[in-house]
């Protein structure tokens, strides 16, 4: 029936915050109405808020005083005319790859499978047709030397693992 639909209006006003809104509803449908059902609701979400901004604050020292998380450096590495190059960004701890050199698109909400490669290496880790569909344009080629975070290193020792970056003078 109709007043239990607006029931259900001013209910689900009240649930989302939307005061206002719902008091205006009330008011439009009586001459006289009490407050006190309205008015508890009301101090019921501010005694709630308080509760909750008071967590927040402990969450927060908490935060502080935990230690802070590792930085992941991109394993990317490869070698052009003799010379080595590697990657210095920052990526996530789930990635040993930053955006610009995974070999797969990243798109976690694109409708292909998983297995489709970038082609184009770009700041987001999408896949040509993620891209495009993103940004309506094919992302612009660039050297791999030119990608931000690619620096020309020496391997140390005998070890892949140990590269030394070199200095170039501009």
């Amino acid at each position: 029936n109709e007043e239990n639909r607006k029931a259900d209006v001013i209910q689900g006003l009240v649930k989302e915050g939307a005061h206002e809104d719902a008091l205006l509803l009330l008011k439009k449908d009586l001459d006289h109405f009490d407050l006190t059902f309205f008015n508890k609701l009301k101090s019921k979400r501010d005694i709630s808020i308080k509760v909750k901004d008071k967590e927040h604050d402990e969450l927060l020292k908490l935060i502080g005083k935990r230690p802070p998380t590792p930085k992941v450096i991109c394993s990317w590495v490869t070698r052009f005319c003799g010379a080595y190059y590697k990657c210095e960004n920052e990526c996530n701890i789930s990635q040993t790859r930053c955006f610009f050199h995974v070999k797969y698109c990243c798109n976690a909400n694109a409708y292909h499978s998983n297995n489709i490669r970038v082609q184009l290496p770009n700041e987001y880790g999408l896949c040509n047709e993620c891209y495009a569909s993103t940004f309506s344009a094919l992302p612009t080629p660039i050297r791999f030397n030119r990608i931000p975070g690619v620096v020309r290193v020496v391997r140390t020792g005998k070890d892949k693992k140990n590269y030394e970056k070199i200095h170039v003078q501009k």
